[in-house]
């Protein structure tokens, strides 16, 4: 060997007459074979590549369900009063009611919680296509905690207020997680 072979074949940009070869022999048979399509978990969507976080998924129900308890918080001491609401209240399915006017505040309470849950969820989800999913997983688990308190809620009152809940979130933030990506996407075109 003499100093030039020692450095042309250490130096990245210099290639032998075979790897040229190969090189063009493997681009000649990638385009004359069929393209292959990539199997699901390595396409890529619009926004990015669509695979399963546990991280983030549980992340996102854990924030949801507090922006969820924030909302029903700030709701009943608006219509509701500070003095009248405890934790338990929270969670007593037979405070929803619509033959009282206390219960028929809860009922706005947990309408208005909705309405307010669904900019939550364009920001932490926010994909139309999953809140409907965290909207029936933030009501599940305000079920189960209910359930733990004060027992299976038996009131039609409660279920009705629920399920009217769940869909005015579940709508509502689809509609604005789709408004946000209809959006026009900003070019710098300076012509």
């Amino acid at each position: 060997f003499n100093l030039f072979q020692i450095h042309s074949f250490s130096h990245p940009s210099y290639s032998s007459p075979h790897q040229s070869r190969d090189r063009c022999y493997r681009a000649e048979r990638s385009m004359s074979e069929p393209q292959r399509s990539l199997p699901a978990s390595r396409m890529r969507s619009f926004f990015g590549k669509e695979s399963f976080d546990p991280l983030l998924t549980v992340g996102q129900m854990i924030t949801t369900q507090c922006l969820f308890y924030l909302s029903l918080a700030l709701m009943l001491e608006v219509l509701v009063g500070s003095e009248k609401i405890t934790t338990k209240s929270f969670f007593d399915a037979s405070r929803v009611t619509t033959s009282t006017t206390e219960g028929r505040r809860f009922v706005a309470a947990f309408v208005g919680a909705s309405l307010l849950m669904a900019p939550a969820l364009c920001a932490v989800v926010g994909r139309a296509k999953k809140c409907l999913d965290f909207a029936v997983t933030a009501h599940v688990a305000h079920f189960v905690s209910c359930c733990f308190v004060a027992g299976v809620p038996r009131q039609l009152a409660w279920w009705v207020t629920c399920g009217v809940s769940v869909s005015l979130s579940a709508i509502a933030g689809e509609y604005l997680c789709a408004a946000r990506e209809m959006r026009d996407i900003p070019t710098n075109n300076r012509s």
